[in-house]
Order: structure tokens, then sequence, then C-alpha cells
């Protein structure tokens, strides 16, 4: 099983020096990446959970990403670190991708994410459905594809209702050749 199963995670601690330290303030990533399936050899499978929950949300600073000290937050130059959950979510995610050759890939990916009621009135949740191609040709042209659907099943702070919507994505490029 070693050459087929990885367990992975991620932790994140604001201010405790191992996030294991506070188990329910500080947010946990776990994964399981499946490398190949037994007769499916150029097939693998991602699934990977988060939440940020915490146990108790009635005090500010139990709030996974929240300092009242450090007025920049949660950022680095600007840019938003942390997890792309955000504040009081869950994920639940997997990818299942197939390997046409090193560079060529045909990726499915199903995401389902929630906010807590307590955190946003009334909550929220919402899939996200999504088919992607990649392709890499001799010439130094790719071909990149993507179609997504999105169903946001309840978000009442934003939406009155369900909302769906589809994007497709082309994008066509050249990666000139390195000369030996």
């Amino acid at each position: 099983m070693r050459d087929y199963l990885v367990f992975y995670g991620d932790t994140y601690a604001d201010d405790d020096f191992v996030p294991f330290q506070n188990q329910p303030r500080n947010p946990f990533r776990p994964g399981i990446y499946l490398t190949r399936f037994p007769l499916l050899h150029r097939l693998d499978f991602h699934m990977e959970a988060a939440s940020t929950e915490s146990a108790n949300d009635r005090y500010a600073q139990l709030l996974n990403y929240w300092n009242s000290t450090y007025r920049d937050g949660y950022t680095n130059n600007g840019n938003l670190i942390g997890n792309t959950v955000g504040r009081m979510g869950r994920l639940v995610q997997f990818w299942f991708t197939y390997w046409i050759s090193p560079q060529n890939t045909l990726q499915f990916t199903y995401k389902h994410n929630t906010v807590n009621q307590r955190f946003v009135p009334q909550g929220g949740a919402w899939q996200d459905y999504s088919l992607r191609h990649e392709m890499y040709l001799h010439s130094g042209l790719y071909v990149k594809s993507q179609l997504q659907y999105e169903h946001i099943s309840r978000y009442p702070l934003l939406f009155p209702g369900p909302q769906r919507n589809a994007t497709a994505i082309v994008e066509l490029g050249f990666i000139p050749h390195k000369s030996k």
C-alpha cells in the first residue's frame, strides 16, 4: 500500500506553538491521495476535508482567523493567507485525475462548502462540479479547457433563493522550448 496510498494534512495555529495544543481553535485539513487504482493505473484520486468551526463561537477570540492586535490580520504583503474555507466554514472536496500522458490530463472535481449559521445569518451551502482538460503539444502549444457548474443551494444573506451558474474556459498558449 505504500506506493498507492498517502495520508496528509495541514494544520494552522495563530498563537499556539503547536497546533495540536488547542485543537478546537486550530483548523486541520486532512487528505487522502490514492496514487493509482489497481486496474486503472492512469487514474488517481484525492479527497480533502476542512473545518474552521470553533468549538465555542460566542467569543471572538476563539474564532479562527481573528486577531485584534495585528491589524493586517491574516495577510502577507497584502495577500490573504489561511484556509480557503474561511471563518466558521466546512469543506469536503474530491477529484479524480486521469493521466493521458505525463503532461496531458483529464480531471473531474466535486466540492461542497458550508458556512455555519451562527456566523453568517441562516448559513450557506454550495456545490461546485468541474471538468478540466490540459493538453500540451511538442511544438510548445497547449490547450486548457474547463467546464464548471456551481449550485448555491442556500445563502440567504446574498441570494433570495437557490442560484445556478455555469462557466466555460478555454486557454490557448505557447511555451517556447529552451535551447540546449
